[in-house]
């Protein structure tokens, strides 16, 4: 009778430590899938801060691209600013050379008229003295 309830307690503690050890396994078991979806969530973040990161890289190499057009332009405008100042000197340059050509032109043409007068006037004079023999 003694081993009989002894026997009893012992199927009793050991179903209780079945349970215990069913629980515990089952405990562990949620404890995996959390650490599994608590791992996913990183290795997700991992993936987003690769992803941020390529951005921010891309973003560097745009602005570094922008700014390198900026250089560029302001650049060219110098260059371009430059060179609309080197034109105008030379049409400064030019128009003085034709206003001088044009007065040069207009003091020739008066003394050709003053040589035409002339002529014209000895040719008058001519005539007086052919009609004069």
């Amino acid at each position: 009778k003694v081993a009989k309830e002894r026997q009893e307690e012992m199927a009793k503690e050991l179903e209780s430590l079945q349970q215990k050890m069913s629980e515990r396994s089952t405990k562990v078991t949620q404890q995996r899938e959390q650490i599994d979806a608590l791992q996913q969530a990183v290795d997700a973040k991992g993936s987003q801060a690769q992803v941020l990161n390529g951005l921010v890289e891309d973003t560097k190499g745009v602005v570094a691209s922008r700014n390198e057009v900026i250089t560029t332009l302001e650049r060219e405008k110098k260059v371009a600013k430059e060179r609309q100042e080197e034109m105008a000197k030379e049409l400064e340059s030019l128009q003085q050379k034709m206003s001088e050509r044009s007065t040069k032109v207009t003091q020739q043409r008066e003394q050709i008229d003053a040589l035409q007068q002339a002529v014209d006037a000895k040719g008058s004079q001519a005539q007086v003295l052919n009609g004069l023999v």
